[in-house]
């Protein structure tokens, strides 16, 4: 993998970075099916586990400079819902029920009562379940995680997408510099926006 950035650095100083690490994970990959190739013809199946992963992680790196080259500049703000549908901390669940089954959200904002801060998060799977274990009369409080990860509206796409891998999670809050509630990132706004810029560099990228 070490070569692998090495032989991208060369690469980058005749192309834009994006373009030298697809050719860069092409080559690995091409060394990881030699690889596998090998080990399997000579019995060696650390050596094939060794060359699926190298495989796996050349891919992971292309797509990942592929996104973020084709985002460019765009921030969380210009991606983001800005009106989204949130839950109060006295809330039951049968509220957050409803409203996944009404609208496309299924991950929820849980705002303090009277503020626009946040107090915790309630994703798709804690609510499912909380809906088990405690049953729809539970108060979001019971449920939602209050340990989460959000983004702020100047923040690269790019980032906050990288943030969601790391936190296994499928929607950010995104906070003012107050930490009052502005809007919710979700997989889906990332991938629209995408989407977007695949076609054109520089959409007019519309808050919902």
């Amino acid at each position: 993998m070490d070569g692998g950035r090495i032989l991208r650095a060369l690469l980058a100083k005749k192309m834009n970075h994006a373009k030298a690490t697809q050719i860069a994970a092409q080559i690995g990959q091409g060394l990881a099916l030699l690889m596998g190739l090998w080990g399997f013809m000579s019995g060696s199946w650390t050596l094939v586990l060794i060359a699926i992963f190298v495989w796996m992680g050349a891919g992971q790196e292309s797509q990942g400079a592929q996104v973020k080259h084709t985002l460019g500049e765009t921030t969380v703000g210009q991606a983001m819902t800005r009106s989204p549908h949130v839950l109060r901390v006295n809330d039951s669940l049968s509220k957050a029920v409803e409203l996944t089954l009404t609208t496309s959200q299924s991950d929820f904002p849980v705002l303090e009562w009277g503020s626009n801060r946040v107090a915790g998060f309630i994703s798709e799977l804690d609510l499912l379940r909380g809906l088990q274990s405690l049953g729809a009369n539970a108060a979001a409080r019971e449920v939602m995680r209050t340990r989460i990860a959000f983004a702020s509206p100047d923040e690269p796409l790019h980032a906050a997408q990288q943030k969601m891998l790391t936190s296994r999670t499928r929607a950010l809050p995104v906070l003012n510099g107050g930490g009052e509630l502005i809007g919710l990132l979700t997989a889906d706004d990332i991938n629209e926006a995408y989407r977007l810029m695949a076609v054109s560099p520089k959409p007019a990228l519309n808050a919902q």
